[in-house]
């Protein structure tokens, strides 16, 4: 029931849009009481990890040897963000307001009021726990990445060290061993032969194209991203689409990801065109923003 509510039919305009979303609010607030937070989801996310190989990896023009790793076969969720949250209230309160969410985020980085409800409600309301958390900053990722590795080392012997990716990591993750190829699914098509799109972007329709000289010119406001034949609203949820070789979700659209290298963040996302959706996609943000979430990798140490 929840798909149905937070996945509408594909909708035209801006119009349509307001209405949608304030129907999807509406409905999932009705079900509210039959969701909960899942306790301790820390207990079992270490399966959710997905093994990566040693192999090598084109960045940029470069190629480079990746050692093996494991990492997150999905973005870190509102659901395990606000566990990570809850415990940080407490246990550190002298840096708790430098790891909350800017839910007004959508406002701030975007003038559109049908964004208005995602303010109050995309971050908090059980119909987005499965969503990619967004409006955090690199360094709030990061502490995520710190507390979760204090839970999965707890009682082990070999100890694992929980981090973002590297950017050459996040593009093993996706291409595999297909060097080269700029999208997780191990090709540079973005639709698959069924006409499906294969990851939620902005899509630039043929009629708003406009060729000026050399240069391709856009005429009028207009995007819309897909989820196979229905369209995503914004984020997806993040074990949409088709998962790469290694079984990870989203390493291309959706949300883009904070990776360990300072104000950067790989992959592209939702608001982002196809080009900048690419495994070697990078954006540039020193703050937090709707676009960009996080998903962690860890490796292991020796035993002392």
């Amino acid at each position: 029931m929840l798909l149905l509510l937070t996945k509408p039919k594909q909708l035209k305009h801006y119009d349509m849009k307001v209405k949608s979303i304030s129907g999807i609010l509406i409905c999932t607030m009705l079900f509210g009481a039959a969701f909960s937070i899942k306790p301790k989801q820390s207990k079992i996310i270490e399966k959710q990890f997905k093994f990566i190989p040693s192999g090598k990896v084109l960045v940029e023009e470069d190629t480079l040897t990746v050692q093996a790793f494991k990492m997150l076969d999905h973005e870190v969720t509102n659901l395990e963000y606000r566990e990570f949250l809850d415990e940080m209230k407490t246990e550190r309160p002298d840096i708790y307001s430098k790891l909350e969410v800017n839910e007004k985020g959508w406002s701030e980085h975007y003038n559109q009021a049908y964004l208005d409800p995602m303010v109050e409600h995309y971050f908090k309301h059980p119909a987005y726990n499965n969503y990619p958390v967004v409006n955090i900053t690199q360094f709030a990722a990061k502490e995520y990445c710190k507390w979760l590795g204090i839970k999965l080392n707890k009682d082990r012997e070999q100890k694992l060290v929980v981090r973002l990716p590297k950017r050459a990591e996040f593009i093993r993750a996706g291409a595999g061993d297909r060097i080269g190829v700029q999208f997780s699914w191990g090709n540079n098509n973005m639709q698959n032969v069924k006409g499906d799109w294969l990851c939620n972007f902005t899509r630039i329709p043929q009629s708003r194209m406009s060729k000026e000289g050399d240069d391709i010119k856009l005429k009028g406001k207009y995007f819309t991203s897909h989820l196979t034949k229905k369209e995503a609203m914004l984020t997806a949820e993040t074990k949409s689409y088709f998962p790469s070789q290694f079984e990870i979700y989203n390493l291309n659209g959706n949300v883009a990801e904070w990776i360990d290298a300072e104000n950067k963040a790989a992959g592209g996302s939702w608001h982002d065109y196809g080009y900048d959706v690419r495994l070697q996609s990078v954006k540039i943000e020193k703050e937090s923003s709707p676009e960009i979430g996080f998903r962690p990798v860890f490796t292991y140490v020796e035993k002392e």
